[in-house]
C-alpha cells in the first residue's frame, strides 16, 4: 500500500512538471513572438510630376516624348531585404517616344505613398530628381533620371526600421517601350509590429493554462 502511494504521489509530481514545462513553454513562444525575426509587408502606390513645385498625379507628361504613369506594389521582405520593380510589382513606368527633345534641366519628382506597414514615416515620401538627356531626330541620345536625393529613412510600428532606395533609370529612344521605375528596401527591423501569433502558438498556450488549471482543481480537492 505505501508502494502504491509513493508510485502515484511520484507520477502526479511528474505531470506537475509536464504541466509547468507546458505552460512555461507556451508563454515563452508567446513572449518571443514580437522579438522574432519576422518578414515585412510594405504595400503601396505611386504618383509623379514634372516641374519645379509641381504637383504628382498618376499620370504626367512631358514634351515632346516623355511620359509617366504611377502604379501600385505589394511585397514582403525576406531576410530585410525588398526588390521592387518589373512588371508586375512597379513603382511607376517611364515611357520615352523617338521624338526630338532636350530634357536637361527639368525636374521630375516622385511620390511614394505607402498603406502598409502601420505607421510608417515619412509617409508619404517624396523623391525628387534632376532629369537630364536628349532625344535626337535620328534616335540617337537617352534621358537619365538620376534619384539624388535617394536614399530615405524610414521608421514604422514600434522599434520598426527601413531605408528606402530609388534605382537611376535610363531611358533609350526610339524602342517606345515602358520602362519599370524600381526600388529597394535594405536594413529591414520589423520591430513590434503586432503581428498575429501562428494556430499551433495559440494551441500551445491554451493547453499549457488548461495543464495548470487541471492541477489546481486537483490541488483544492486534495
Amino acid at each position: 500500500m505505501t508502494f502504491q502511494v509513493s508510485a502515484l504521489a511520484g507520477r502526479l509530481s511528474q505531470v506537475r512538471k509536464g504541466a509547468l514545462t507546458l505552460a512555461a513553454g507556451a508563454v515563452l513562444g508567446l513572449s518571443s513572438f514580437a522579438a522574432s525575426a519576422v518578414d515585412v509587408t510594405f504595400t503601396g502606390s505611386t504618383q509623379g510630376c514634372f516641374g519645379v513645385a509641381c504637383v504628382p498625379t498618376n499620370t504626367a507628361s512631358l514634351p515632346p516624348g516623355l511620359s509617366f504613369e504611377g502604379a501600385s506594389f505589394s511585397g514582403t521582405t525576406s531576410s530585410g531585404f525588398l526588390a521592387l520593380g518589373g512588371s508586375t510589382n512597379s513603382l511607376g513606368y517611364f515611357t520615352l517616344t523617338g521624338d526630338p527633345g532636350n530634357y536637361n534641366g527639368n525636374v521630375f519628382d516622385l511620390l511614394v505613398t505607402f498603406t502598409a506597414p502601420v505607421g510608417l514615416s515619412p509617409n508619404p515620401v517624396l523623391f525628387s530628381t534632376t532629369v537630364s538627356g536628349s532625344v535626337t531626330a535620328n534616335g540617337q541620345g537617352g534621358v537619365f533620371v538620376i534619384f539624388d536625393n535617394s536614399p530615405q529613412n524610414l521608421t514604422f510600428g514600434t522599434g520598426g526600421s527601413a531605408v528606402f532606395y530609388m534605382n537611376n533609370v535610363s531611358l533609350n529612344p526610339g524602342d517606345d517601350n515602358e520602362i519599370s521605375l524600381s526600388g529597394r528596401l535594405v536594413s529591414v527591423t520589423p520591430g513590434q509590429t503586432g503581428v498575429v501569433p501562428e494556430p499551433e502558438t495559440y494551441a500551445l498556450f491554451m493547453a499549457g493554462l488548461a495543464a495548470v488549471g487541471f492541477m489546481a482543481r486537483r490541488r483544492r480537492k486534495s
